[in-house]
């Protein structure tokens, strides 16, 4: 059996707009030129609606290279004890007893991973199209 399912993933971020590191006053000249140019670009990205949106998504893949496996596992799955032999078991109830005598005995022997490689290779994913959409409110 063949079969496509189509997901969509959608990765809510919300980036916060705050320029007042740069509109601090300082009394040491060099600080207070390096925040007027900081303040100046600051407009100048604003006002060019191209340049604010490539700009924020850098932000966005910044937020995503920081983030280890880990935090994908967990927001995904929704715990980090979601691994495959918590998810199959309903299924590897459902079939006949020398079966899930031999998914019980590669679990005790913590093979299970190992055991339903083969299943787990049925199924390929690809990632279609990353779409970056601003959310209006």
């Amino acid at each position: 059996m063949t079969a496509n399912k189509h997901y969509r993933l959608e990765l809510h971020f919300n980036i916060t707009i705050d320029q007042s590191p740069i509109l601090e006053e300082s009394t040491d000249w060099h600080e207070a030129q390096y925040n007027e140019y900081q303040q100046n670009l600051f407009e100048a990205v604003l006002a060019h609606p191209e340049t604010f949106r490539a700009f924020q998504n850098y932000l966005l893949v910044g937020q995503l290279e920081s983030m280890n496996w880990q935090q994908w596992h967990d927001m995904l799955l929704g715990n980090p004890t979601a691994e495959l032999e918590n998810i199959l078991p309903p299924a590897i109830a459902m079939l006949g007893a020398s079966d899930q005598k031999w998914f019980a005995d590669a679990q005790k022997e913590e093979l299970f991973f190992e055991c339903v490689e083969g299943f787990v290779d049925c199924f390929k994913t690809t990632i279609e199209k990353i779409e970056v959409v601003e959310v209006m409110k």
